[in-house]
């Protein structure tokens, strides 16, 4: 979060506060809420300098000049963030060794595999990324927009077609009686465009987290007349129901046409140019690489990231697979645990850091020195 000129507890930067260890609800006035990363790069620097220096030296309160670090990337980084980011902790951080390990490959060591389909559902991508003997084949990463934040804003816009307006908790006016006064919580502040948005896709996120389900099967929509909705109570206390939008509006995830222009807009295949879905994508990425391996490929499809949690999810998928694969082994692993599917790449971590041998892949202080940042592209496959 950022503050245009205001005074508080962050660290000023080119003429912005930063306020990092700070709930997103305590608004300040002027705050813009921005993201960090977009479309799986650092977008902000200077911000995701911020992030690091309140997880490592504020929370961990670590020396970092003692303790070699491992960080996660994605696993299409381009040559130039992988460089900064090494330039970054050597140079302002300095740590003594640093390694830079695939997102896809940790979630693949996670669930106890080497080899495998790697499937990441997170915010603002979706990434089928194969995995072989600890390597991403770099030929075969397939992703697109159609993530967890695309169906939140299908979501949002179903739910307004309806008639009923999201209020976020803030924008709620409440009133307490302080010795027969009465005091208005209701925020004064001026709000940001940023600010309200994001609690207001706050609401909405929720919503879809705790109502949506894929269904098992392709979801025609008359199979599902007469289902009983589901109720949510909004901020306001305004009650939601959703019966058939449950399993419409997460559909798009599998099915981009059933989402408007802007989701299948979002689903767009950088290489294919067109609207695929989750499992067209685990087909066009695995169809890149090498005969012999899809068979391993297939057997050990992993599931990972807060976006592939929908119920149904895991049973949808290998149904339709094993529909168009009627031949060839098909093995779903899918933590039942929300915590370890969010977090498999942070597990993965742990349990290569963890290694006899891992001190072997180091990069030293003194590598860095005499060859510079681009050394990360020769130790870091």
């Amino acid at each position: 979060m950022e503050v245009d000129g205001a005074a508080g507890k962050g660290a000023a930067a080119k003429g912005r506060n930063w306020f990092v260890d700070m709930p997103v609800y305590e608004f300040r006035e002027n705050m813009e809420v921005k993201p960090t990363v977009v479309n799986g790069e650092v977008a902000d620097w200077d911000a995701a300098e911020k992030i690091y220096e309140q997880a490592l030296r504020t929370r961990l309160q670590a020396d970092t000049s003692q303790h070699p670090l491992l960080l996660v990337e994605q696993s299409f980084a381009a040559s130039e963030q992988r460089s900064k980011m090494c330039e970054m902790m050597f140079e302002k951080f300095e740590v003594p060794a640093f390694f830079l390990s695939k997102d896809a490959v940790l979630s693949a060591f996670a669930a106890g595999r080497a080899t495998g389909l790697v499937v990441d559902v997170g915010s603002s991508l979706s990434r089928v990324s194969p995995v072989h003997d600890g390597y991403i084949l770099k030929k075969g990463i397939t992703k697109n927009s159609l993530a967890g934040d695309a169906i939140t804003k299908w979501m949002h816009r179903s739910i307004a077609a309806k008639g009923t307006a999201v209020r976020p908790h803030y924008s709620i006016e409440k009133k307490e009686t302080k010795d027969g006064i009465n005091v208005s919580n209701r925020m004064l502040l001026r709000e940001t465009d940023s600010f309200k948005k994001w609690m207001l896709y706050d609401v909405v996120r929720d919503v879809k987290e705790s109502l949506c389900h894929i269904s098992e099967c392709r979801f025609v929509e008359e199979n599902y007349e007469g289902t009983p909705p589901k109720v949510y109570e909004l901020p306001d206390g305004t009650t939601l129901e959703l019966a058939v939008d449950r399993f419409r509006i997460p559909e798009v995830l599998l099915n981009p046409s059933f989402g408007d222009d802007e989701v299948v807009a979002a689903a767009h295949s950088q290489e294919a140019g067109k609207a695929i879905g989750l499992v067209q994508m685990f087909n066009e990425s695995v169809g890149k690489c090498d005969p012999d391996l899809r068979r391993d490929l297939f057997s050990s499809i992993i599931l990972t990231g807060g976006g592939s949690l929908f119920d149904g999810l895991e049973v949808r998928v290998h149904n339709e697979l094993a529909e168009t694969l009627p031949s060839q082994k098909i093995k779903i692993i899918a933590s039942g645990v929300n915590a370890e599917r969010r977090f498999s790449a942070w597990i993965g971590g742990s349990i290569l850091g963890s290694l006899g041998t891992f001190h072997q892949l180091w990069i030293s202080k003194q590598e860095y020195d005499e060859e510079g940042a681009h050394l990360v592209e020769k130790r870091c496959p």
